[in-house]
């Protein structure tokens, strides 16, 4: 029996593919974006290999000084990782699969397999996979402007996919238009479609949402952002990290959300590294007292935020929907205490991450850097609230004031998460070495004690359990089961085993880029698409 579209969960990921690293709970996993969570090497479970990096980077940067620091409001760049469009041969046997209506059961070259960790049955080709749920995965195996067309085409004689995962395939303009065009015949096919990584621009964007919001169950330009939260009803969840959307496109964003008179759909945003400053911060606070405003989801890591986070602080009190806050290397300092003031006794939130993200130099941010002068707010958020989830991560505070939150933590029933190192060990006078012994013992009581509540709220689950399974959800809404590919999963695991090296940046010189984004350029005043590589001798062919 199919959903209706009020039942069918929606999801909608524009975010730039260089993110993936830091947006752990979106994009698997596996980590991950999010996701908006560390990694399990952040855990205070497992081992941390990378500490001592992680205590010299945070430590040579010390608080952010905005003054004499700026950074650009315009957000991280939106390259796409360095990759090689496929031939057509490879994607071939993956594509005759779909366009005769196949599903994930064995047929053709297709080998039979089943995903890590949920178990989920799929057929897996050369290049591309079809799982049980309706997933197509094709992330990373790009299909370029010269695939695309062909892709489209095997869909429209598909009835069983539902969910479309084209992370990384650098498909262009000429790839909008084309799934513009799909949408346009098929409009209510997919209710999940993953674009992150494919240089879609501004142009484009306007043409796949003109298309999109004539579904029903589809669930960087800020009007265009809004004109699809504003018109898909069941759009619940929207990542635009990475999309250089920008201080200005964010706090415009949010104020034409804030006029908005009606409830939307909208309950998850991810605005992990789009440039937000001071007037985003308060565009999002103000959308946030909204009594129309049913966000439930905010991940806004990795921006330039700074000081401005007390803007945030009224919005975040007035909200009695906002369940998860994300906050990592946005050169937060004890400004912060005041929005942690405004969360003190919050009703629903479960999730405060004020962390670091890994991501954080690749992206041109700053660290947070937050000391003792913050201790007494962080105790009352963890005492007065039913905070389930608190990452704090490296941090310059003492021992001392670091064994005074262990103290609020072993006092909550709510909490199951929970991870706080200091920057710095204890030196060797009788009181530091009295508060680092103090500091083992209470760990080690920490431990006992978030296993104790998982048990409690998972009907006797193990924390391991816990940790490889409904962590994930407690970070991420479920939606974000629509997006996992094997391809990205695959490849983090890899890495962070240290058996591939992802690459982040372009060789100098390859124009691969530029290609895509002249394979097809629209033109307003033409009122159309046109061929602009047909009349340049400069441009290569596909």
């Amino acid at each position: 029996m199919s959903a209706t579209p009020a039942e069918t969960p929606s999801l909608l990921a524009m975010a730039d593919a260089t993110s993936e690293s830091s947006t752990p709970s979106l994009l698997n996993k596996a980590d991950l974006s999010g996701e908006s969570s560390t990694s399990d090497e952040d855990s205070t479970y497992v081992s941390n290999p990378r500490r001592a990096k992680w205590i010299d980077r945070i430590a040579v940067q010390g608080p952010w000084d905005e003054s004499t620091d700026p950074l650009s409001l315009r957000g991280a760049p939106s390259l796409p990782m360095p990759v090689e469009v496929s031939d057509k041969a490879s994607l071939a046997p993956f594509f005759e699969h779909l366009r005769k209506d196949g599903t994930h059961e064995a047929a053709g070259d297709g080998a039979a397999g089943s995903e890590p960790y949920y178990e989920t049955d799929f057929l897996e080709f050369k290049k591309g996979v079809l799982y049980a749920d309706g997933r197509v995965d094709l992330c990373k195996m790009v299909t370029g402007p010269r695939n695309i067309g062909d892709l489209m085409y095997s869909l429209r004689s598909n009835h069983f996919a539902k969910h479309f995962l084209l992370g990384n395939n650098i498909i262009g303009p000429t790839g909008a238009k084309a799934i513009a065009d799909f949408i346009k015949e098929t409009p209510d096919q997919f209710e999940t479609w993953y674009l992150a990584g494919n240089c879609i621009d501004t142009a484009s964007f306007s043409i796949l949402v003109d298309a999109m919001i004539k579904s029903k169950v589809i669930t960087n330009s800020a009007t265009d952002v809004f004109r699809l939260i504003e018109h898909l009803p069941v759009l619940r969840t929207l990542d635009l990290d990475q999309t250089e959307l920008g201080d200005d496109g964010v706090a415009q964003l949010f104020r034409l959300l804030a006029k908005h008179e009606k409830p939307l759909a909208l309950r998850h945003i991810y605005l992990n590294a789009v440039g937000i400053g001071a007037q985003a911060c308060q565009a999002i606070s103000d959308y946030l007292c909204s009594p129309h405003c049913g966000l439930e989801s905010l991940y806004m890591s990795s921006n330039p935020v700074g000081r401005s986070v007390t803007l945030l602080g009224p919005g975040v009190k007035s909200s009695r929907t906002i369940q998860r806050l994300s906050l990592q290397s946005c050169g937060l300092d004890d400004s912060a205490s005041h929005l942690l003031a405004a969360v003190s006794g919050h009703s629903s939130l479960k999730v405060l991450d004020i962390g670091q993200a890994y991501a954080t130099e690749d992206l041109g941010m700053r660290f947070n850097w937050i000391t003792d002068a913050s201790t007494a707010a962080l105790e009352n958020v963890i005492r007065d609230t039913n905070l389930q989830y608190l990452n704090i991560s490296y941090t310059p505070m003492t021992q001392n004031s670091l064994n005074s939150i262990y103290g609020a933590v072993l006092s909550s029933k709510s909490i199951l998460w929970f991870y706080a190192q200091p920057l710095v060990k204890g030196g060797k006078s009788y009181e530091a070495v009295k508060a680092g012994q103090k500091s083992k013992r209470m760990l080690q009581q920490v431990r006992e004690h978030l296993s104790a509540n998982v048990a409690a709220q998972y009907d006797g689950k193990s924390y391991q359990a816990f940790e490889n399974s409904e962590k994930r959800f407690l970070l991420s809404p479920r939606d974000v089961r629509f997006i996992d590919s094997v391809y990205r999963n695959r490849d983090a695991g890899l890495a962070r085993r240290g058996l591939k090296e992802l690459q982040k940046y372009w060789a100098e010189g390859d124009d691969t880029l530029w290609r895509v984004q002249h394979e097809l350029v629209f033109t307003r005043e033409k009122g159309g698409w046109m061929d602009y590589a047909s009349d340049r001798d400069d441009v290569g062919r596909w």
